[in-house]
């Protein structure tokens, strides 16, 4: 016979492994809704716009830092800005230390304490009387794009401290845009759905436990000796 000390690891057990399942399976959901959801016209998921604005030469971000971010995980981020104002404009992603080099000396502000929802930010200024160089023409810029009209630039995520800077295209004074950023990740989809089809899997395999905890079995009738 089954002793009561099995049917309650069976039963603990089962518990245990259905509360783990619906966690499991609350997160695959939640990624395939954003998934479905939460992505832009272009697949990303994305700020709303923003505008930013300073009477100086340039807008950067201050430093994010993604050291030890794996660039096999194979993440982007887009970054797309338009003009407040007639004029070319220049948008790149440089390192932060290529950036704060290519900016030193030129009157610039950076934007601090960023924060997209709800909508904040500080600027600090950087006063200087050095005119920048052209900044389509430096190499540094791991992506970068410049024209009339919206600029979008796309970046696969790698590890490192990464700065935005946003310009006129000819280097003048007062910049103003609208800008809003995104990221995307391809494997969200096929996470999602493996967490939520694993989680639907523990959660069978919990409410088995559960259920043949509470089973008895019935021993066997004893035959009765002929009479």
């Amino acid at each position: 016979m089954e002793t009561q000390k099995r049917r309650t690891g069976r039963l603990i057990g089962g518990i245990v492994i259905a509360a783990f399942a619906v966690i499991v399976a609350a997160g695959g959901g939640t990624l395939l809704w954003a998934d479905a959801t939460q992505r832009d016209g272009a697949g990303y998921f994305s700020t709303h716009t923003h505008r930013f604005h300073s009477g100086s030469r340039a807008i950067e971000t201050e430093k994010v830092s993604l050291d030890g971010f794996p660039s096999w995980v194979g993440a982007r981020a887009r970054v797309e800005v338009s003009p407040g104002k007639p004029g070319g404009l220049f948008v790149g992603i440089a390192s932060t230390r290529d950036a704060d080099a290519y900016l030193r000396g030129v009157e610039h502000a950076t934007a601090n304490g960023l924060d997209w929802d709800p909508f904040r930010v500080r600027y600090a200024a950087h006063p200087g009387t050095r005119l920048p160089a052209p900044p389509a023409a430096q190499s540094f810029w791991v992506a970068s794009a410049r024209g009339s009209g919206v600029q979008s630039v796309t970046w696969k995520l790698h590890s490192g401290d990464w700065s935005v800077v946003v310009m006129n295209a000819d280097g003048s004074r007062g910049v103003d845009v609208q800008a809003k950023a995104g990221v995307d990740w391809a494997p969200i989809f096929p996470l999602g759905l493996g967490l939520a089809s694993g989680g639907a899997l523990l959660l069978a395999l919990g409410a088995f436990l559960v259920h043949s905890s509470g089973r008895r079995r019935v021993p066997a009738p004893v035959p009765r000796p002929a009479v």
